[in-house]
């Protein structure tokens, strides 16, 4: 081949190096930033009022964390965003608005699908929470996404990932017992 011709290639597979070298670099850094969240949120370090002014605010704590659950290099990020929300649900959650809620749960559910099972587990556990903190008188039709969305995950083939998606399948039905209902209804398992 031409020398003329394997220069553009050259500077073409050098860019793109470039390019994969500063998304692994950012990833890295969304993992170091969100595992001091972890940190802070999990000692306790910031009082509830702070964090539910933070996941309040429009661009604030909630579309981050939304980032962070699609990211693309490292399952860790995803990993540790899904406890993060489980934490911020857990001391927070009762406390957040219907929009805000409206914008958890579809992120939650999509990690559902996550390639990493370790994600896919943390992700129920941080839906159970979402249920546990959105309580009985959450919209029955969110509630029946939701629970739509999770019924899939209930006879997967990893059996920790199953017995997770049931953890969520059974707080739906203490919570909101007429999508229990409907649950049961359409689904095999029951």
């Amino acid at each position: 081949m031409p020398r003329v011709l394997l220069k553009p290639r050259v500077l073409s597979v050098l860019h793109l190096l470039v390019f994969i070298t500063c998304l692994q670099a950012a990833a890295a850094v969304r993992f170091q930033a969100i595992t001091a969240l972890c940190t802070l949120i999990s000692s306790n370090l910031a009082p509830p009022e702070v964090l539910l002014a933070a996941a309040a605010s429009e661009g604030g704590l909630l579309p981050l964390l939304a980032q962070c659950l699609d990211e693309d290099w490292y399952s860790d990020v995803r990993h540790t965003a899904c406890y993060v929300m489980q934490l911020l649900l857990e001391q927070v959650g009762s406390q957040l608005n219907d929009e805000a809620r409206r914008a958890i749960y579809p992120e939650l559910l999509k990690r559902l699908d996550d390639s990493s099972n370790k994600v896919r587990i943390a992700a129920c556990a941080a839906l159970v929470a979402f249920i546990q903190s959105a309580g009985s008188s959450y919209c029955s039709t969110n509630s029946g996404y939701l629970a739509a969305g999770v019924i899939l995950h209930m006879d997967d083939g990893e059996q920790d990932v199953a017995e997770a998606a049931c953890k969520v399948g059974f707080a739906v039905c203490g919570f909101a017992a007429n999508v229990a209902v409907n649950m049961s209804a359409s689904s095999r398992l029951f």
